[in-house]
């Protein structure tokens, strides 16, 4: 039965070794993104760094939150269960919330885009096309896309 013992303690050690491992992985991640962000913020003044920053984000959060489920399976009682729980619903609450700005961010992208296509392309009276909606509203897409279309019987 002593090795059943042994192997208990190499299978917690080694589990907390990949735990911190992939933390410290997430926080690299976070750091290396914002140290890029920064730069590239400060050096080519490029508005775009919000999506960089948040995808790097996202990503460290996702490390961080592998290693709090690993955890899981070394936690031996009730409060240690409550903070792992609420850890893990913390960040993923956050991740949920940054890949929603993400979605946001692209979407605001498009529509510079569209006006800067439309502005370029030689005819700076053009509309620039609709913009599409954003993720959380897809589901609306064909009632806002009549709300959007301009209306050809008014001439």
């Amino acid at each position: 039965m002593e090795w059943i013992e042994n192997f208990e303690q190499y299978f917690n050690a080694s589990i907390n070794m990949i735990t911190h491992v992939l933390e410290l992985l997430g926080v690299v991640v976070v750091l290396w993104g914002a140290i890029r962000a920064f730069v590239i913020y400060f050096v080519k003044h490029d508005e775009g760094i919000r999506l960089s920053l948040a995808r790097s984000m996202a990503l460290g959060l996702e490390f961080k939150l592998g290693g709090e489920i690993l955890r899981t399976v070394v936690v031996r009682d009730w409060n240690e269960i409550l903070i792992v729980a609420a850890i893990i619903l913390l960040r993923s609450a956050l991740n949920f919330l940054i890949h929603w700005e993400i979605g946001h961010i692209r979407h605001d992208n498009e529509i510079i885009d569209a006006q800067q296509h439309a502005v370029m392309g030689g005819n700076p009276s053009a509309e620039p096309p609709a913009p599409t909606s954003p993720p959380h509203t897809q589901d609306m897409q064909p009632a806002l896309s009549k709300l959007m279309q301009p209306n050809r019987n008014k001439h």
